[in-house]
């Protein structure tokens, strides 16, 4: 959750600073309705009251675009501050399947990462459940950030909100980024020898904080080919 968090942390726009511009849109999209919002081969049919996060780096997000009231239930694994008190359900890849049906939870993001029979137990709970899987590059945060906001708040000021809150990141991210190259390398596991690749979204983090990966060459077991 380190890049997410990171990302998040420099990100603060309010939902209320975007009004004017659903306003715009609701006039030239006036046919669009806000719900229901199509999500892979899921379908959210009204707006989300009653929100339960097993996955740590949506939590992220959920509370950067100013979701965090919404939030019911989370995992163990979403340490924010905001959800110190919430109530937890198991860990992001062992969640606690025998009790989430007693949240009562409008909607479930789990974990991409889960087990396939743990997700088959959730949605048995007859609650939606979504796995946002985790963007590669710095340019793919907008579809991200759109994505979770048009499920939170729908097709329309979902999508808006969503777009301004990847810009802002990727404005600062651009702004404070350093001309200063430091050698470096993020061990995310250590035992599981796992480091931070060529291909993967902390890469592109490591890169405009000015620190050199000494680690993109090597393969997922952290050893260089």
């Amino acid at each position: 959750s380190l890049s997410i968090a990171m990302l998040a942390t420099i990100s603060g726009c309010s939902i209320s600073e975007v009004t004017s511009q659903i306003s715009e849109k609701l006039t030239s999209d006036n046919k669009v309705t806000a719900y229901p919002v199509s999500v892979g081969a899921e379908q959210v049919d009204s707006k989300p009251e009653r929100v339960l996060v097993l996955d740590d780096n949506v939590a992220d997000i959920l509370i950067a675009c100013g979701y965090t009231n919404r939030i019911i239930g989370c995992s163990t694994d979403c340490t924010q501050k905001e959800l110190k008190a919430t109530e937890k359900y198991g860990s992001d890849i062992n969640p606690r399947t025998d009790i989430i049906s007693k949240a009562n939870a409008d909607i479930i993001f789990a974990s991409p990462d889960i087990s396939y029979t743990d997700y088959k137990d959730i949605q048995k709970t007859g609650t939606t459940v979504l796995r946002i899987a985790p963007v590669d590059s710095v340019e793919d945060l907008d579809i991200l950030y759109s994505n979770i906001c048009t499920i939170m708040s729908g097709n329309i000021e979902g999508d808006i909100l969503g777009t301004d809150k990847a810009k802002i990141i990727t404005d600062r991210l651009e702004k404070y980024s350093s001309d200063n190259v430091v050698k470096g390398c993020y061990l995310y596991n250590i035992d599981g020898k796992s480091a931070v690749t060529t291909d993967m979204f902390e890469n592109d983090i490591l890169k405009y904080a000015g620190v050199q990966n000494i680690a993109s060459d090597m393969d997922f077991n952290g050893i260089l080919p």
